[in-house]
Formats: C-alpha cells, structure tokens, sequence
C-alpha cells in the first residue's frame, strides 16, 4: 500500500483520540429505511443518509420506501420489513452519501478511521445478478493509492468481493447480511497491518487480506474524516466511466468504530425484519482455526482445534478420527466463559495413502453439545511450507520481523543454477551485495501477505490458494537492486528429497501443487522428475513464446500433472524450475502434494464466454486431464441458483438457437475417481441484433 499525503489535511484534523468506552457498545451510524433516510435512534449519530445528486436528482427520483409484500418482493426471515428499493445509477454524481466518523482512529497520528465495522440487509433481484454491483467507494484515486472505484463491491460471479478477492454467492431475489470488517494493527515498532475480513450471514466469506505498512499511515480502506462520508451503491472512477451498478433493495445499514470479532459477527446472523441488533446479541462458541487446515498431512501431524468460548462455558471435549476416540489435550482444562480453548491430539497414528475425518464433540453450557469435522488425506508427500521459521527482511524496505528466509524445508535442497546445472544464477556464488536484491535470490521463502505488499501487488494478492509461507521465485522483484540481469540470468531449482513411493502402483503416483505464476520472455518454467536416481524427465515446461509450451497469466490456480512412474519405481525426486530469466515475472508455489491413485480431474480447457446473435447456435467445451473415465453435467447460473441442465452430460453442451432467455453462465462439473472439479464459468449473452 502506498502511502498517501496526509500532511495535505494533517491541519484540518484535530489529534487522535482515544474515544469512550461506552461509545464503543453503540454503533456509530444505524439506518432502517422506514419510510426515509433518517438514522434510527440508539447509534451514536443522527446524521442521515443523503442523495449524492441532491433531493431532486435522479437518485431521490428512483428511490422507494415500502414494504417487501408492496415491493413483492421475499419477506426477511419469513416476517415483513420496510425496505428502501435502489435504482441502477448511469453516472458517479448519483448515488448516495453514508456519514461516517470525524474522530479517527488506529493509530496515534492518524487522520482517517482505519478500524470499522459495516453491517447490511440487502438483496438483489434476478435483473441485478451476474453483473458488477459497487457496495461501498470509500475513496477516490486522488485521495489514495489502489482507491479507484467502489473497494466493496459485488463481482459478475456474484461473490463479495474486496480488492479483486471474491468469495461466497449471492443469489437472486434473497436476502443476505452483509458484513465488512476493517481492523489497523498497530504491531511494534513501524511495522503495522491492515486486515479486512468478509462475512455473509455471520460465515467468513473467504480468507481475510492483510496488508502490510512498513510504517503507520492511513490507507485506502479507511473511512475519511475530512469529507465525512462513503459512496453507498455506487462508485468514482479517475478515468471517468459510468459505475458498476445495478438495483437492489436494503433493509438496515450499521457503521461501527471498532472491529467486530468472528464470534460477534457469528451472533449479529444473519438478515431479519427487525434490523440489525444495535446491541450485539449473546456470542455463541464456534471453532476459530484448525489443523490440518488445508485437506492435506503429513503422517502424525498434530490435530487441532481452536475454539472461542464466547458468552458459553465449553466442557466434555472429544475428538475421534474415523470414530474412535484419541487421547486430547485441552488448554486450560477447566476453560471459563469466554475462554480461548485449545484441543489437540498430539500424534495421532495417521499414515500415508489414508483419507482421514477428525471431529470435534464438546458441550456448550448455552446450546448443549455441539461438533466440528475436518477432512484430510495423508499423501505419499505433502510440504506446506509452514513448517519453516522466518526472519526479517534484509534488502527490501517494507519491515517484518518473520517474513523470509532462503533456508528450505530438511532434505529439500535449492539448486542455483539452470535446468542443465550448466549456467549459474548470477550474484549468489559469489554473493555480489550490489546486484540483486537478497529476499528473491532465486527461491526463497515468503510470507505470502509481505512479499504481495513489497512487490507493489500486481496480481500477486490473487495467489489465495497459498497459505502463510510460500516457496517463491521472482526475478521480477530480484531485479530492482543494482542491475543483476545485465550481469546474468535468474536460474534457480526447488528440489525435493527423494520420496519413497513403493507403495503406489504402476503408472498411479501424481503430483499436485497451487501455483501462482506470470510469464514474459526470456523466462521458462519447468518441472523435472527423476525416479530411483535416474535420469530427469522433463513433465511440464511454461513459456511466453506462443505455441505448445505458452502459459497465460495464472495467478491462483491448482496443478496436478501424472508422474507416470514406472515398474519397478520407489522413489522419485522432483525439481521445480525457472531459468533464463531477466526482469520478468515469478512463480510461487504452496501445498506441494505427491500421491498415488486415480488423478483428480484437472482442466486444460474452460468453457469460453461468448456473444451470440439470436437465432445462432453456440458450443461450450471443456477438455481436462486426469485418470479416466469422466461423467460431465453441465449447468447454467450461479451459487444456489447454479442448476444442472437436464441431458446436458458431455464433455460440450450446444444450444442450437440462442434465444433472449438463455444468457446467463454456464460451467460444467467432471467427476472421476478422485472425486469432483467445477470449471470456470462461461457468459453467454444473447445479442439482438436486428436484420437489415
């Protein structure tokens, strides 16, 4: 995040201040659309919604207050509300204006409010859903860096999303509480971070995105004091365009000053006819974390649970693993109300080629016994990365105490050189302290959150499948001290041990990873294998020279390649590879997985989005890799309105004449062996266009 210029309004704002505490237990701002715009009694301020465009603009002119039966529209939990019915905005003037606070907060010497809380009932209509729909501009370009257009918005899948990060679905004609969570964490020393957590009916949608500051300072997520307002439902962009906006209808809107935690999120639920609590309702316990938290183990890996108590006392802990009972820790042992408890089972007998279900029993004094499940699977190799301990940075300037280290995993090695071992990487043997910057030395180890801030983003945030630590190579960010890539290339190997894979059969061993990746010539990427310490065997090489090796921007994805081990193979050694490379891109990896079985289905090809003029037909096709066979079902929509087509259950679907009721997306499901896939979603949108 860049810093903005707050010395341009420092003399407009009065010092920080720490405000009262019992301001905390009341919202800030509370607004329940009976009838008007007005705040609801009990928040803080009395401070009105108003119309961006003035009373008498096109806004005030589409904005209806009613009931949901007037509106016909689905009642809010089975009981009618009043409800504000919103237009569909055409330009940045329209719209309305949320008060927000004067007073800021976060940190000492800060300008804006950087912890906050907002709440909402909303729903859209079917006319509204697979389009962009802005919740929330807090700023403009101008005011901060990465700030422009609506930072809260509803994507074209229909996911709430925050900074491109999407998660969840919001179907047509439903009612969903929505709630964003803003906390500044003024950590020791400089070093600080932004975290944002999204939430849809009381569930985290999603995993929260932290940004890291090398020092305090406002940024693009923290409500202004200056103008004292947010753009509701509709947005700015420097560039002038038109807003991503479409008609909806709201219930109740709750702005607070302080970050809401998952368990008070967990109580507010989710919509109702009587609005948005003003006072949080009783916090019911819930698991916070869990290990093993990614579907993958290694054998005896510690189980864990982290529960919050909440306003309960949690009692009779138990966990089994494929139903029988393990012997548990829990930590403290007699946990009191509100307590944080830990549940874990120390080495469990876990082993490799075995699907596993640990589940959580305990009772909870408000709502009696209460369980929690994960699923996992012991594969022949899993490596997380989360394992390594992390130091500070060294050359980069965005400060962290436990963000890198260039040591990998035991009995992983990193080999400087290219795919051939022939052409070394420049500035790492020797160490030149000129050229080159020390954090990305060929493959190092990040902290996934750091090296995305550092890097200045560029789609690295995307990279959502990887967790915590991530192994990444990125010459792009190698490049910026001195001028290494006049001196040499960046070639650089992540090789595994040898993994023992006797117990697999012939021709059944894969290998599975999240991979984050953008490509620029002259860099290549490549996987090699080698099995009983034999020769390498090349299985994947990604260029950005067209033909059969080009590889598009892929900055989160899942990868699973067959090893095609032979007879007779018990061990295989694989490296992971860039070479030739200059101020290009990178490749990150995560949850790097050998395996044996049916290989899970993986896509090669997506349905692709089409325009099609009425009357014309149109072809969807898929083509994934994976053991075989396959069974297709191919379905149109999205979230819970995604419905399966009946017949529809090839590896294509054509519809022969396109008509106005068939735009829309369209994704298909494949299921082998190993289980079930989902493609991305294709839009088919009807074009009628008339005849000459």
């Amino acid at each position: 995040m860049t810093t903005k210029s707050n010395w341009l309004r420092a003399a407009l704002v009065t010092a920080w201040t720490v405000a009262a505490g019992s301001l905390f237990a009341q919202p800030f701002g509370q607004w329940d659309f009976n009838g008007n715009l007005s705040a609801t009694a009990g928040a803080v301020s009395a401070a009105p919604i108003t119309y961006n465009d003035g009373p008498g603009g096109a806004t005030a002119t589409g904005t209806t207050f009613n009931t949901t039966a007037n509106f016909g529209i689905p009642d809010i939990g089975g009981a009618p509300a009043t409800v504000m019915s919103f237009p569909k905005v055409t330009a940045s003037s329209e719209g309305y204006r949320m008060p927000v606070p004067s007073t800021p907060n976060g940190f000492t010497g800060a300008i804006d409010v950087n912890t906050w809380t907002l709440a909402m009932d909303v729903l859209f209509p079917a006319g509204s859903v697979d389009k962009a729909r802005a919740i929330l501009d807090i700023k403009e370009a101008i005011e901060a860096a990465n700030a422009d257009g609506a930072e809260i918005y509803i994507g074209t899948d229909n996911a709430l999303t925050v900074r491109g990060s999407g998660a969840g679905s919001l179907a047509a004609n439903t009612w969903y509480r929505i709630v964003i969570v803003c906390e500044y964490k003024d950590l020791t020393g400089d070093a600080d971070q932004v975290v944002l957590t999204k939430y849809i009916n009381g569930t985290r949608a999603g995993d929260p995105l932290t940004v890291n500051l090398s020092f305090p300072n406002d940024g693009y997520w923290a409500l202004n004091t200056l103008n004292q307002y947010a753009r509701l439902f509709t947005e700015v962009w420097n560039t002038p365009a038109a807003p991503r906006s479409e008609a909806g209808y709201i219930s109740s809107l709750q702005l607070r000053t302080t970050a809401l935690s998952p368990g008070q999120v967990a109580a507010l639920g989710g919509p109702a006819a009587t609005k948005i609590p003003l006072t949080i309702p009783p916090v019911p316990s819930f698991v916070e974390s869990f290990a093993p938290a990614g579907g993958f183990a290694k054998p005896g890996s510690e189980i864990k649970f982290v529960l919050q108590s909440g306003d309960s006392t949690l009692s009779n802990f138990q966990v089994l693993l494929n139903g029988a009972a393990q012997t548990v820790n829990v930590s403290p042992q007699n946990p009191g109300q509100g307590a944080a408890v830990t549940v874990t089972v120390a080495s469990p007998a876990t082993s490799a080629l075995t699907d596993y279900t640990a589940e959580l029993k305990y009772t909870d004094s408000a709502s009696g016994q209460k369980s929690f499940s994960i699923d996992f699977r012991v594969p022949l190799m899993f490596e997380d990365f989360e394992g390594l301990v992390l130091g500070p940075n060294v050359d980069e300037g965005l400060a962290g105490t436990a963000v890198y280290t260039p040591n990998p995993p035991p009995n992983w090695t990193v080999d400087q050189t290219n795919k051939d071992g022939t052409v070394p990487m420049y500035g790492v043997n020797p160490v030149d302290a000129v050229n080159g910057v020390t954090e990305f030395r060929g493959w190092t180890f990040l902290n996934r959150e750091w090296w995305a801030t550092t890097a200045g983003d560029q789609d690295r945030t995307q990279f959502v499948r990887g967790k915590g630590t991530v192994a990444v190579a990125d010459p792009d960010e190698w490049d910026d001290k001195g001028d290494p890539e006049s001196l040499g290339s960046f070639n650089s190997k992540l090789v595994t041990p040898a993994i023992d894979i006797s117990a697999a059969g012939t021709g059944t061993a894969f290998l599975a990873f999240d991979s984050s990746t953008r490509t620029e010539e002259p860099q290549e990427i490549y996987i090699t294998v080698s099995f009983n310490g034999g020769a390498q065997t090349e299985i994947l090489r990604w260029t950005a020279n067209p033909g059969p090796t080009l590889k598009a921007d892929a900055p989160n994805e899942r990868i699973t390649l067959p090893l095609n081990n032979p007879a007779g193979a018990t061990s295989v050694q694989v490296r992971f590879g860039m070479e030739k490379a200059l101020n290009d891109w990178w490749w990150a990896l995560d949850n790097i997985v050998v395996d044996a079985g049916p290989i899970p289905v993986s896509f090669t090809q997506h349905p692709a989005s089409a325009n099609v003029t009425i009357g014309n037909p149109v072809t969807f096709t898929a083509a994934v890799a994976g053991t075989a066979p396959f069974t297709y079902q191919w379905y149109k929509g999205t979230g819970v309105d995604r419905t399966a087509i009946p017949g529809a259950t090839a590896s294509s679907y054509t519809i022969a004449s396109v008509a106005t009721g068939d735009t829309g997306y369209y994704s298909v499901s494949v299921t082998n062996g190993a289980g079930t896939q989902n493609s991305n979603a294709a839009l088919l949108f009807a074009l009628n266009v008339a005849t000459p």
